[in-house]
């Protein structure tokens, strides 16, 4: 007969490929105090051996403009990035688009 539990888990394991990159980036910024946003930038983008050329290209493109506006908008440490600058930027880039 049919059977009553499906092949899949109901809980999916969360531990991602990355996910200790959070411990490297920020072990990184600790023995450096004036870790640059790029410097910080390239150890994510080759931090981990999973990433496809294809994807570091993308991040490439993606991460170099945000950071190109982080310092047109004077910060320069990434403790000093904030949830109201990452949203503001997409607004930004969403006024670009329709425009």
């Amino acid at each position: 007969g049919r059977r009553f539990e499906s092949d899949h888990p109901d809980q999916k394991n969360t531990k991602a490929v990355n996910a200790s990159l959070d411990r490297l980036v920020n072990s990184f910024c600790i023995f450096r105090d004036t870790a640059k946003l790029g410097d910080i930038l390239s150890y994510f983008v080759y931090g981990s051996a999973h990433k496809s050329p294809k994807t570091i290209k993308t991040l490439h493109e993606t991460l170099n403009p945000f950071i190109d506006n982080l310092h047109c908008h004077g910060i320069g440490h990434h403790l000093a990035i904030t949830r109201q600058r990452v949203e503001g930027f997409i607004w930004e880039i969403s006024q670009r688009l329709e425009g």
